[in-house]
């Protein structure tokens, strides 16, 4: 079933996919309610290598913050999405909408900053943290997300995530809106 899938998709044209990996830890997973994805957990690797084969360019979500997030599950994360020469990643901070089963636990345990109603709050910005961490301070939080962009980002990554014959330099095409894409979210993190 999937390889069929994969095979329409790489037959339309289709040059990539947007993928939420939201993280790679596997206690993170648990906590966000992602067991599923656990069942025979290799860090991705198998799931990212079969998109590498078709020649797909992966654009990867990430999210931070939630009680297993440390400083250095941050870094490993960046560290894989650089090494898994992604065409774009990006790493947001976690945030808990009302009517959800994370804000009600929030507010329950008095951690919801802005009153609960962050959506609302005139000081309320991209990349503010709505919430205590339990591992950082809500600032904390902000800057390592601010960095994990910037490091994403970076000259050096932009050039090592390149060379990838099957997805980024696999036609003019790919190469082109990896550069372009690359060179606008690098002028915006920076």
């Amino acid at each position: 079933h999937d390889q069929e899938l994969l095979d329409l998709m790489a037959e339309s044209g289709c040059m990539g996919q947007l993928v939420g990996f939201d993280s790679i830890d596997p206690k993170s997973l648990q906590w966000m309610n992602k067991s599923p994805n656990l069942f025979g957990y290799d860090r991705y690797q198998k799931a990212v290598e079969r998109l590498r084969e078709y020649g797909f360019q992966v654009w990867a979500s990430f999210i931070l913050g939630n009680d297993y997030d440390s400083p250095e599950s941050v870094q490993n994360t960046v560290r894989f999405a650089i090494d898994s020469k992604f065409s774009l990643a990006f790493f947001h901070i976690l945030v808990p909408y009302p009517g959800t089963t994370l804000y009600a636990r929030l507010q329950k345990e008095g951690r919801l900053l802005f009153d609960g109603k962050w959506w609302l709050h005139p000081e309320f910005r991209y990349n503010t943290a709505t919430f205590v961490p339990r591992l950082f301070t809500p600032e904390e939080l902000g800057r390592i997300t601010v960095w994990a962009n910037k490091e994403f980002y970076s000259a050096r990554s932009i050039v090592s995530r390149l060379f990838d014959s099957k997805t980024n330099l696999g036609s003019i095409m790919k190469f082109l809106t990896y550069m372009r894409f690359n060179m606008l979210v690098r002028q915006t993190s920076t």
